[in-house]
């Protein structure tokens, strides 16, 4: 079965026979969802919980965007490692502006400055063996282990060298709505702070990675499961489905820089260079996130065949406020982005999500069966889960 994996977030804590307990007992306090083992199972999880989930389904062509399918798109959610994808377009932004380069050196010291041990799922050790990192490395490395690994501390690193005034403009250059970026690394840090959106989190957050370096980097007590939900919602970045539809759609349009477009395309196209073979896609390029009872993912595909080709397709879904139960099923089975590949490439798997989320269980009755994009896509194994 294909496992895009890279979530990143995860389990944040340093306690994990504690949380493991914790878990147990939260799902055993909410079991309905301890099983999301494919697709029929999350459509049945998202129209059980369409007030806490939003999707947007859109094509581009020469005319334009146009975004038949959405459900609650408008609405701010946390986007957990879904983020990076801001973080990247802002770093080709930079690349092309002469403000950094990608072979520009970086210090492994430099790098795990912003490591936060055990609360990445282990994606920054992995990350650092796959890519080969020794003590020196660059900076198009670093931004490789953000996307296809979903390393943290990569993305903090990446933020830093950037500045985060130039992230905001690149933002505010394509119009995307989205909370200002902050260190994730610093987020963590608030977990137990009364810190909340109606504050300056990001000046909270890197304040909070100062005080944590001067005190000697000491192990962060980050709560139980519950607290870093809650935590999570009252701190995480967050942006409406449509407006990271648009994000990843800018990125296609004619007046955006070819080279600028060549570095984010690279970079999100990276299940492409993993051994898949996607015989229903020329290209695919992705990016989720999960942080506790946050689930998320962005994906964008070129059909090969079908009513589709020759369209850019975007599939944006978000998750949040999800019971503790359905969030492990969710993060083990990866049965979103089975249901989402589908969607890119076959129309009945698109009009089957807009049914789950509309709540017409008459039309939901009638819908066809969607059929999976190819065997061949169901044979590849492309990484394991981040978290």
């Amino acid at each position: 079965m294909v496992s895009l994996g890279c979530l990143a977030g995860g389990l944040v804590s340093r306690k994990p026979l504690g949380v493991a307990f914790e878990a147990v007992s939260l799902i055993l306090e909410d079991p309905e969802w301890a099983d999301i083992p494919d697709e029929d199972a999350l459509l049945r999880y998202l129209r059980a919980h369409r007030e806490s989930s939003s999707m947007i389904v859109c094509s581009r062509t020469d005319g334009g965007m146009v975004c038949p399918t959405s459900h609650r798109a408008d609405e701010p959610r946390p986007l957990a490692s879904s983020v990076k994808i801001a973080v990247l377009v802002a770093y080709a932004d930079a690349v092309v502006a002469g403000r950094v380069a990608p072979d520009e050196p970086v210090s492994l010291a430099e790098w795990e400055r912003w490591y936060l041990p055990g609360t990445d799922g282990g994606a920054h050790a992995r990350a650092l063996e796959t890519l080969g990192v020794g003590e020196q490395t660059t900076l198009d490395t670093v931004v490789a282990a953000m996307i296809a690994h979903s390393d943290n501390a990569a993305t903090d690193l990446v933020l830093d060298r950037l500045g985060f005034e130039a992230v905001d403009a690149s933002l505010a250059a394509l119009d995307i709505e989205m909370d200002p970026l902050h260190p994730l690394l610093g987020e963590f840090l608030l977990f137990g702070s009364e810190v909340t959106r109606e504050d300056d989190v990001r000046a909270a957050a890197l304040a909070a990675v100062d005080a944590w370096e001067a005190a000697g980097r000491p192990d962060a007590d980050l709560g139980g499961l519950g607290d870093q939900m809650r935590a999570t919602g009252r701190l995480d970045h967050r942006a409406s489905a449509r407006s990271m539809a648009r994000l990843v759609a800018a990125t296609y349009e004619p007046t955006y820089p070819q080279s600028a477009r060549e570095i984010v395309h690279h970079h999100l196209q990276w299940p492409m260079r993993r051994g898949g073979s996607f015989e229903t896609l020329d290209t695919l390029g992705t990016k989720g996130g999960a942080l506790p009872g946050v689930l998320t993912e962005v994906m964008v595909g070129e059909p090969s065949a079908g009513p589709q080709k020759g369209e850019v397709r975007i599939v944006v879904l978000l998750m949040d406020d999800m019971p503790l139960a359905g969030w492990f099923a969710a993060i083990s089975s990866f049965a979103h982005q089975q249901l989402m590949l589908k969607a890119l490439v076959d129309p009945e798997a698109e009009r089957s999500l807009a049914i789950a989320l509309s709540g017409d269980h008459e039309a939901e009755r009638t819908a066809t069966p969607a059929a999976p994009p190819s065997a061949d896509l169901e044979d590849v194994e492309l990484a394991e889960p981040e978290d």
